[in-house]
């Protein structure tokens, strides 16, 4: 009896540790939480089409006269030259210089004969500029005031600064000196030129470059592995006009809500350019990746670190063949350990996985054996259910993210610097990449990062 005893206890000690597969809750990430973005637009605004139809439009000649029979009478032409345009701050300087040619009267009373109204002297006659003299010179300056309206529009509120004489003409005989008289009624004719300016800048927009790129920014951006990159612009905000040269530019803010996709969406809809909006956006461009490692690859490091090396327990010796990850949910990572040694089977245990974002690695925490695993154990092998274990296979159950890491940066900075479509170029750098949660799916770990970066869109 005694011996049937021992052989029981013998073949029962052999059997292999067969606990059942702890049951997986399949569970998918969250979506990220959606950040509000800025990219900056420099725009530059060619204006030399507008200002080439303000030369065009504004006359190259003006003339008129004025001849009552008492007083001061004259007439007057007006010669002018090319336009100079001089550009300071937000505001377009434009000066017209030219000859003046002048002709004088002056009676100093008069009287009516018959219906005829007649000088009591005789009239006197003077000219300047006129007559085979050369033109007095003449020099006018417009300011134009531009600003973008939130339809993308340049608008000009032009004004007329002054009207110089620059060799008065004067006339002793008469100690009159009527530049004073001339400059006025030339400035008269030289304000309705104010709105024709105004209607020839105000021609110009940027709208048309704009439908363009925010059209262009809706489209996915392919971020290699990691999937496709969407900028969903929501509004639009832009700083006062500059001028250098004859070139006007300003920023444009564009506000996002960019967000990752592992697969190009089919849901996703194309919204029309919206008038911009006086909030400029503030902060820098920051948006959530997730960087999906899957199980095998994952599987293939636990079991290269616990491999092969024997754990004694009680004189009976625990050597571990292989290992491999799975999901039991959402938070709870399942490890499965294939051992030899004084006996063979397998072991289920449970771990939290934790991010240390200092060392950059991926840990497996408050490891505990499974249910199914630890009750096996209790009634067949309870030397194995020890903390001696748990602690070995917790301390080498880390994963290096580094490596995952510098990828991640170098596939986004890539991708941060591309043309989109002609004449629109990304360009960006990134300022940070910080780990931030951990999702256990179905069949890969999800790493959810953090990236903040400088991002600036060029038009041209």
């Amino acid at each position: 009896m005694k011996f049937y005893y021992f052989l029981f206890l013998f073949l029962y000690g052999c059997k292999s540790i067969s606990p059942e597969v702890p049951i997986a809750v399949k569970a998918v990430a969250p979506p990220p939480k959606i950040i509000v973005s800025n990219i900056t637009i420099p725009v530059g605004i060619n204006l030399q089409e507008g200002l080439n139809e303000v030369e065009k439009q504004v006359p190259l000649k003006f003339q008129g006269s004025d001849q009552p029979c008492e007083g001061l009478g004259y007439s007057y032409i007006f010669e002018r030259k090319p336009i100079s345009f001089e550009f300071k701050e937000n505001a377009v300087l434009f000066s017209v210089a030219g000859g003046l040619g002048l002709d004088v009267n002056y009676c100093p009373s008069c009287h009516s004969l018959f219906g005829d109204e007649r000088c009591v002297i005789p009239r006197v006659y003077g000219s300047c500029g006129s007559n085979g003299e050369p033109r007095r010179q003449l020099l006018t300056q417009f300011q134009s005031n531009i600003q973008l309206n939130k339809s993308y529009q340049l608008v000009a509120e032009t004004k007329l600064k002054s009207v110089k004489l620059l060799d008065p003409c004067q006339f002793s005989f008469m100690k009159i000196n009527v530049t004073k008289e001339i400059e006025n009624t030339i400035t008269t004719e030289l304000i309705k030129q104010e709105k024709e300016i105004n209607q020839q800048i105000s021609s110009l927009s940027i709208r048309p470059q704009l439908i363009n790129a925010w059209d262009k920014l809706q489209d996915p951006i392919p971020l290699n592995d990691f999937g496709f990159l969407y900028l969903q612009p929501k509004s639009v905000a832009f700083d006062k006009i500059v001028f250098n040269e004859k070139q006007a530019s300003t920023n444009i803010h564009l506000t996002l809500s960019p967000t990752v996709l592992t697969t190009k969406s089919t849901t996703y809809k194309k919204t029309a350019l919206p008038s911009a909006t006086e909030q400029k956006p503030a902060g820098s461009f920051g948006l959530y990746v997730d960087v999906v490692a899957n199980y095998d690859s994952l599987s293939a490091l636990l079991t290269a670190s616990l491999k092969g090396s024997p754990i004694e327990i009680e004189r009976k010796k625990f050597i571990v063949d292989s290992a491999s990850l799975f999901q039991v949910s959402l938070d709870t990572l399942g490890l499965k350990v294939v051992f030899s040694g004084f006996k063979e089977g397998t072991l289920y245990f449970n771990g939290v996985p934790k991010i240390d974002s200092v060392s950059q690695k991926l840990k497996i925490e408050s490891l505990s054996y499974a249910l199914s695993t630890k009750s096996v154990l209790l009634n067949s092998a309870k030397w194995l259910c020890s903390d001696k274990i748990l602690s070995f296979v917790q301390n080498n159950s880390s994963f290096e993210l580094g490596p995952y890491m510098k990828e991640i940066e170098q596939s986004i900075t890539e991708n941060l610097n591309q043309e989109i479509s002609a004449g629109i170029n990304l360009s960006g750098k990134l300022t940070g990449l910080a780990l931030k949660n951990i999702y256990i799916q179905e069949k890969n770990i999800l790493v959810r990062c953090l990236m903040n970066a400088e991002m600036k869109l060029k038009i041209y």
